[in-house]
């Protein structure tokens, strides 16, 4: 075999490939086989009809089966001799073949950057410790009370801030009835922030059988376009006013959160290593979002820009469905665009830098913890994991959830270094929009 590396710039590399034609004809020759055992020609039992008539009749499909057979082979060692490792897929010229030649092809692709990752001693942390006030405790058992709360009729007595409320409706715009403006039996909790202020409002101090009318004017940005900047009238009558009433601190409600829990004493130690423990993983998250930040500030190498490409294309593209009005300015388009391309900059820099760190350090994927993720994620997908795995979807997502887990435990190590510590805190997530995308590995 005959390779020669041509440098087109920048990570660009241009790979020209000689197959020897000892290797092709023997290839040939397994392709023929394959032909023959599973391929049913009239006049002829199977396996025995002629080679010339195999190659006349199926020319193009022993000509593709050979160049399948060959190009990965071939490419992969030449790749190993050169030692290229490859960011982007490669694309393939001259791929023609011919049984009495030495097979020739190229391959275009850009590789994997290569850079000295700055010493950990460069990079800074300040320790933080993870501190609980009791009243935080408190406020955590009053919510998870009222959570697992049950519902009691008030009769007569007005709606107040947590009180749900059964209620019809009916709405109107410009005097005509609209969809989705009537309805009965709807329930609202007062003081709730998810409704439109200007409707949930009223019912506060509304008592059973009484009715209002209730002007709205939906904002400009209103999710369902149609009622987007309109104004609405509706005629509301409420059937009844409901309070909550806290869940009991009992042995029921302790056993919701674990068995071994007896007590209110016990129910508090519960709550306080369930805040610790956020709090822990919270300060961890802020340890790995400011490393990422340094990281992006101390690299400043080339990355492929096909991988940038392709995530611009990507970002063009949800931008059209998600905001066409900013698609169409073309003055702010370039100022998002350009800020994308920072964004993804950054983003490979740091899913390289974490490749080469790991790597020189031994970093390795908790195999079990993103077995167990992917699982969970097929199963609220409603998916049965190996199904999901034997789709590109799943594949996707495995490769995604390896990449972030790989990211979190280099992040972690260097928080370990830096602080000192044996053993890492509890595992943050990278922070969002910080992980690489999965392209930016080969």
């Amino acid at each position: 075999m005959q390779v020669t590396v041509e440098n087109l710039g920048g990570l660009k590399r241009k790979v020209s490939i000689e197959v020897p034609l000892s290797d092709v004809e023997s290839t040939y020759n397994e392709v023929y086989q394959r032909i023959a055992a599973n391929v049913h020609v009239r006049g002829f039992r199977p396996g025995r009809f002629p080679r010339q008539l195999a190659e006349k009749r199926f020319k193009e499909l022993m000509e593709h089966e050979a160049i399948t057979t060959l190009v990965p082979k071939y490419l992969d060692d030449a790749l190993k001799g050169q030692e290229l490792r490859p960011a982007t897929e490669p694309r393939f010229d001259h791929l023609h073949i011919h049984k009495q030649e030495p097979f020739r092809f190229e391959a275009e692709f850009e590789v994997v950057p290569s850079f000295e990752p700055p010493p950990l001693t460069e990079f800074k942390l300040e320790r933080k410790a993870a501190t609980l006030d009791p009243k935080e405790i408190d406020a955590r058992i009053e919510a998870l009370r009222l959570q697992f709360a049950t519902l009691t009729d008030k009769g007569g007595e007005p709606a107040a801030t947590g009180d749900v409320v059964i209620y019809d409706h009916e709405g109107t715009i410009d005097g005509q009835p609209f969809v989705g403006g009537t309805a009965k039996d709807d329930r609202l909790e007062v003081g709730n922030a998810r409704y439109i202020k200007q409707f949930a409002e009223p019912f506060a101090g509304m008592r059973a059988g009484e009715t209002k009318q209730i002007e709205v004017e939906y904002p400009p940005e209103y999710g369902e376009k149609t009622l987007a900047g309109k104004k609405a009238v509706f005629a509301i009558t409420v059937k009844k006013v409901e309070a909550r009433v806290p869940a009991p601190l009992d042995e029921p409600f302790f056993k919701r959160f674990a068995q071994d829990i007896a007590d209110e004493a016990g129910f508090r130690v519960h709550i306080e290593k369930q805040l610790m423990q956020q709090k822990e993983r919270a300060i961890e998250a802020e340890y790995h979002a400011a490393l990422i930040e340094q990281i992006k500030a101390k690299l400043t190498f080339a990355v492929p820009d096909r991988l940038v490409e392709a995530n611009l294309h990507e970002f063009e593209h949800q931008l059209s469905r998600d905001d066409p009005e900013a698609a169409k300015d073309e003055q702010r388009l370039a100022k998002l665009k350009t800020e994308e391309t920072e964004r993804v900059t950054g983003n490979l820099r740091v899913g390289y830098f974490v490749d080469e760190l790991a790597q020189r350090n031994d970093v390795k994927v908790d195999t079990r913890a993103v077995q167990e993720r992917f699982v969970l994620q097929a199963y609220l997908m409603q998916q049965r994991p190996g199904d999901l795995l034997r789709t590109p979807q799943g594949e996707r997502m495995l490769h995604q959830i390896e990449r972030e887990d790989l990211i979190t435990r280099t992040l972690a190590f260097m928080a370990d270094a830096l602080l000192g510590r044996t053993r890492s805190a509890p595992a943050a997530a990278a922070p969002a929009g910080a992980e690489p995308p999965a392209a930016a590995t080969p």
